[in-house]
């Protein structure tokens, strides 16, 4: 195994380079979802799999409404961790992946936000 750093909105490795992205609780704090969502994208061969685990935008517009309002000071407490990121919706918007499975777990404040795990499939 070799260490590699990087941006999430530039990745340095090659297209269709990995079978396997695994994507856990970094979503939040990228600066460009569309475009690290097209990097992801980019790198995963087709047929591979995407296997997340992230929280994020709430399922109810209430919820919704108090996240964005505490977002910008959250983001300041929280080392740029936003609350409010649709990773799913972000992903899927890339028109690369087919849902497999998602899991939403809301059992702690709904504000804070919706965790979200689950299995993508990249199409060709």
């Amino acid at each position: 195994m070799r260490w590699v750093e990087g941006r999430g909105e530039a990745l340095p490795f090659e297209d269709r380079a990995f079978d396997t992205v695994v994507l856990t609780y970094a979503f939040c704090s990228v600066d460009d979802t569309e475009r690290t969502a097209r990097e992801i994208a980019r790198v995963i061969a087709d047929g591979g799999q995407l296997v997340f685990a992230e929280h994020g935008l709430a399922l109810d517009a209430g919820s919704r409404r108090v996240q964005r309002w505490l977002d910008p000071s959250w983001q300041r407490l929280a080392g740029g961790c936003r609350l409010d990121r649709d990773v799913v919706g972000a992903l899927v918007a890339t028109d690369r992946f087919q849902l497999d499975w998602v899991h939403v777990r809301e059992d702690w404040p709904r504000w804070m936000s919706t965790i979200r795990s689950g299995r993508m499939v990249a199409t060709s």
